[in-house]
């Protein structure tokens, strides 16, 4: 009897470790920061249009905003008691004046709203972070939901067909005993958890109604995650950008280009260059092949050019034609002449480089639009919102020739 009281009262302190560290207790702060959302719509020349706060009285984040067909916004959101517990994926539509239409929320479980696009009748799809793609209506209405099968899922695209292609990385778990240290006078007690042991990237092909067209994986070929894709230009293909294996003593990843017939079926992989773990990767279709943006952390790249984005031109194949290095954050995109479009923090100093968040609560305003030229040349510069913004996380060019800036305001 006493080894069995003794087992139990091993079993219960291991429990209560865990229990306390999963919420926080342990090994963290007590207390973190709340956030709100905020998005700034600006005229061509940068003024700023209209501001809209989404606050739900909760710690609230998101990871995209597309500009859909009828002017409006389309937002994958999130919130949840804090910034460190489980969230809820949420749907938010604005108008094309900023205003609130609805919020619904994606899924009943916990995850997040990852990536968000437009849908052919002026709906959207949504790719939550366990790989399933909520369709939904106008209204907000949900059409149909689908299991792409990816595990951690991050990029979306509607293709000229009305379909759908999701990425991501898919995972393999494996079992791995942990004695924890005996609580005194008692037997030494042995848990079986299962621990990640790797993974590789995955791409799954979806119809217009949902339907599983195909699946692959792409280990083989070097990818251990998607992190953007794309169609290509005469609708014959498609491009994966991921994350290859990391190399030793590197703050980075590799960031690999792979291209894919409609069938999913690989061709050559091409290394682009050295990215950061956690920024995210920009890509497009252009009459040459592809468009590629990311935040560069090659030594040898930026001593020759010491700017952090790099925009590769890749043909249909995926080879690089180009690299230009530009003056921005890796809040940037393309805009219609040719030029970017980037919202930043200045490094100072003169120096080149600009981030994309600051706890700077004095400033009159620590992030900046940009807009370059076709070479990377600044064409104007504008202050944003004083004191609204603490995080810059995606802008995207719209219809009217203007901008729409997601971000993050710290309220904590």
């Amino acid at each position: 009897m006493k080894g069995f009281l003794g087992f139990c009262t091993a079993v219960l302190a291991t429990l209560a470790v865990l229990l306390a560290i999963s919420a926080g207790c342990i090994g963290g702060p007590e207390t973190v920061a709340d956030h709100d959302l905020v998005v700034v719509k600006l005229a061509p020349d940068g003024a700023t249009q209209w501001t809209r706060i989404i606050d739900t009285g909760e710690d609230d984040g998101a990871e995209d905003l597309v500009e859909l067909p009828d002017g409006g916004f389309g937002i994958a959101a999130r919130n949840g008691s804090d910034a460190r517990g489980p969230a809820r994926p949420r749907l938010v539509r604005l108008s094309p004046d900023g205003a609130v239409l609805w919020d619904r929320f994606v899924t009943d479980g916990f995850d997040i709203a990852r990536v968000v696009v437009p849908a052919g009748d002026g709906g959207t799809a949504v790719l939550t972070g366990n790989g399933t793609v909520v369709r939904f209506d106008t209204a907000g209405q949900v059409r149909w939901s689908r299991s792409t099968g990816i595990s951690e899922a991050q990029a979306l695209r509607q293709l000229a067909d009305g379909g759908y292609v999701a990425g991501g990385r898919v995972t393999y778990r494996t079992a791995t005993n942990i004695t924890p240290p005996p609580v005194p006078g008692a037997s030494a007690v042995t848990i079986t958890a299962s621990t990640s042991a790797g993974g590789e990237g995955m791409a799954t092909r979806l119809s217009a109604d949902g339907v599983v067209l195909w699946e692959r994986r792409y280990g083989e070929s070097g990818l251990v995650g998607v992190l953007a894709l794309a169609e290509s230009p005469d609708r014959a293909g498609l491009l994966l950008a991921g994350d290859g294996t990391m190399p030793n003593a590197s703050a980075g990843t590799p960031l690999l280009a792979l291209p894919l017939d409609t069938a999913g079926t690989p061709g050559t992989v091409t290394q682009l260059g050295t990215v950061p773990l956690s920024d995210p990767v920009w890509i497009r279709s252009d009459p040459a092949g592809y468009r590629v943006l990311y935040q560069n952390t090659s030594l040898a790249a930026r001593i020759a050019a010491p700017r952090g984005v790099v925009d590769a031109t890749l043909d249909r194949d995926g080879r690089v034609l180009d690299r230009q290095p530009i003056d921005a954050s890796i809040a940037v995109t393309w805009t219609a002449d040719g030029g970017y479009f980037s919202v930043g923090i200045p490094s100072g100093g003169g120096e080149p480089g600009y981030g994309t968040a600051t706890s700077d609560r004095t400033s009159v305003s620590a992030l900046h639009a940009r807009r370059l030229d076709s070479a990377g040349t600044p064409v104007w510069e504008r202050a944003l919102p004083t004191g609204l913004l603490s995080r810059v996380l995606k802008v995207v060019q719209t219809s009217d020739g203007g901008f729409a800036v997601l971000a993050l305001r710290d309220t904590g």
